[in-house]
């Protein structure tokens, strides 16, 4: 839909404020109709009413909102220049370690062979039980929050997750492939992860999976893993076992370890940093939507 302001009623510059507000929000979800692609009706949204500050009010609101939505986008375009560094650090390091250390096959620094998850249909409504979505691995690790509720089945218990697992995806698009992330146990309760991904156990006589997880994401090895999967469609490749285990992996000593992963901490810690900011400024955003109209 296109929606002009009329100005006498509402300004035009405060419209869109007011709706991306959660009066607005939950009202067009309330009248919205159809379950698998909701979607809302001109005369029944016309109809609706709602209390509107007056003129003065809403220009005043405005400027405040204009200055958020600037900070907002800075904090983005901050948080955005921190992870584009911290690739580039994944990148430099590795290359180096590619020139300066022995490499050693993926297969040799696990304690065994990597175990495939499981997967059923979910369900609508929370059982107890939950599965990792594939979005919950991304190109810088694992993701909360991206659950499925299912069963709990006996392939669901036997692909239990404790914290500080190393899962890979074994199944994607091919620019999402070999995802890896280690699971940081944010829910409790069971967790499992689904057949899409492996689990990867270190031989920490040797490395850690923090490290594994390191190098897994290092743009130089990402371009090797893609260029392994496997597959007739475009929209889904595949990681076999047998040529993931075969992966060449830079080796570094355990202490040359540490220091990359407390180097990759320090740039981890300023990510938090700007997150938290940005998640406050977005909070004082909603704040003031809500309070703009009460």
């Amino acid at each position: 839909m296109v929606l002009r302001a009329k100005p006498d009623v509402v300004l035009p510059e405060f419209l869109p404020f007011f709706m991306q507000s959660d009066l607005f929000m939950n009202r067009a979800l309330e009248i919205s109709v159809g379950s698998l692609s909701p979607t809302i009706n001109w005369k029944t949204l016309a109809a609706q009413e709602f209390p509107l500050p007056p003129p003065d009010e809403q220009r005043r609101l405005v400027e405040v909102l204009r200055a958020i939505q600037i900070y907002v986008a800075q904090l983005e375009t901050a948080l955005s220049s921190i992870r584009v560094c911290e690739i580039a650090y994944l990148d430099s390091t590795t290359e180096r370690l590619r020139h300066t250390e022995r490499s050693v096959a993926l297969g040799e620094l696990l304690t065994g062979s990597p175990q495939s998850g499981c997967s059923i249909a979910p369900r609508d409504t929370p059982t107890g039980h939950w599965v990792l979505a594939l979005s919950a691995l991304s190109r810088l690790g694992y993701i909360e929050g991206e659950l499925k509720p299912v069963d709990r089945t006996v392939g669901m218990i036997d692909a239990l997750l404790v914290n500080g697992d190393l899962l890979i995806s074994r199944s994607n698009t091919r620019d999402r492939v070999g995802y890896a992330g280690i699971y940081n146990g944010e829910r409790e309760g069971l967790v499992s992860f689904p057949d899409t991904m492996m689990r990867m156990t270190a031989n920490t006589d040797l490395v850690s999976n923090e490290f594994l997880e390191f190098l897994l994401q290092s743009p130089l090895i990402r371009r090797e893993v893609m260029s392994i999967a496997a597959g007739t469609s475009a929209s889904m490749k595949k990681i076999n076992r047998r040529t993931l285990l075969a992966l060449q992996l830079p080796l570094p000593s355990l202490p040359d370890q540490a220091i990359a992963l407390d180097r990759r901490r320090l740039l981890k810690c300023q990510i938090e940093r700007v997150k938290k900011r940005l998640e406050g400024a977005k909070n004082l955003r909603s704040l003031t939507f809500s309070s703009m109209l009460t």
